[in-house]
């Protein structure tokens, strides 16, 4: 996998995947991408929704759903958070989605983008 040039339509850094070859398992295939740190910006991987002190414990290919147009990378993260204060853990996984567009002999993902963060005075 390779990082290239910038998408100019949002000037971030895109995020290439070969193709594999036809009959390939797909899932195993994206499983040994998670190893690659590189790959790591396409995922969703914020899991401060759950619990402020949340850390990701785990990332998980559930399914992958490749067509001529693109594919959809189904994964569950895993989460944690400890609070010290009451002795209590917590835990949880979410599931997420991240869909790569075909582009020649690549999957090209968007790197994920959190949400902006807003505040009641938003509103006002």
């Amino acid at each position: 996998m390779t990082r290239h040039g910038t998408d100019t339509s949002s000037m971030h850094d895109t995020l290439r995947v070969p193709i594999p070859a036809a009959g390939q398992d797909l899932q195993r295939f994206f499983e040994a991408r998670l190893a690659d740190a590189g790959f790591l910006p396409a995922l969703d991987l914020d899991v401060s929704e759950h619990d402020e002190l949340a850390q990701v414990t785990a990332v998980l290919v559930t399914a992958v759903l490749a067509g001529a147009t693109g594919v959809a990378l189904h994964y569950a993260v895993r989460w944690e958070a400890f609070h010290a204060c009451s002795g209590q853990s917590a835990t949880g996984e979410s599931q997420r989605v991240a869909r790569g567009r075909a582009d020649g002999g690549d999957w090209v993902f968007a790197p994920h983008l959190p949400l902006p963060v807003r505040d009641g005075l938003d509103e006002l």
